[in-house]
């Protein structure tokens, strides 16, 4: 068990919600690390050296790691590809994914998804409460959630054919002639 939460210096999400569960669930079928081989689904365009890193933790660990993507030097486009051509869609919304306001993320992206779904800071923010530390060791997420709320989305202007804007653009062509 840690005694802090994930953040830029301590990146353990992967460790306590991937990599334990399912070895204890290998456990629970008799199965010991090492015994059995993980595929892991990271692509071959994944930022450098997370690969060689993951690779590495495995190995340090006794772990049997496959990575059949970068393998086959699939990429996120083409993952993006494969989904379009199936006949339904998760319809998640950009920057949502597996983890909704991971520190990980941009300020930018978070904001928007705390716009679209505000209920999804709630956990962030009891978690951080509870801790006494930010996710990301800046910015509370309580913090974002203010910064959402103090500056509204402006809504998105339709697109025009004309050259002029309605407040001024006539009067402005009648006083250049």
């Amino acid at each position: 068990m840690k005694r802090a939460i994930p953040n830029g210096r301590q990146r353990f999400c992967s460790e306590f919600l991937k990599i334990l569960p399912a070895q204890a669930l290998a456990r629970s079928w008799g199965c010991e690390n090492g015994a059995y081989t993980e595929v892991v689904g990271l692509r071959d365009d994944e930022p450098p050296g997370r690969v060689s890193k993951a690779k590495a933790d495995a190995d340090r660990f006794g772990r049997r790691v496959v990575y059949r993507l970068v393998e086959a030097g699939v990429t996120k486009a083409m993952v993006r590809a494969f989904w379009r051509k199936q006949p339904f869609d998760l319809d998640l919304p950009p920057g949502h994914g597996n983890c909704d306001l991971c520190f990980r993320k941009g300020r930018q992206i978070r904001k928007r998804v705390i716009r679209q779904e505000p209920w999804r800071a709630n956990r962030w923010i009891r978690e951080e409460a509870e801790w006494g530390h930010t996710f990301d060791g800046r910015t509370a997420v309580a913090a974002l959630v203010a910064e959402v709320r103090r500056s509204p989305e402006l809504p998105t202007l339709p697109d025009s054919d004309d050259d002029f804007d309605v407040e001024c653009g006539l009067a402005c062509q009648l006083e250049a002639a």
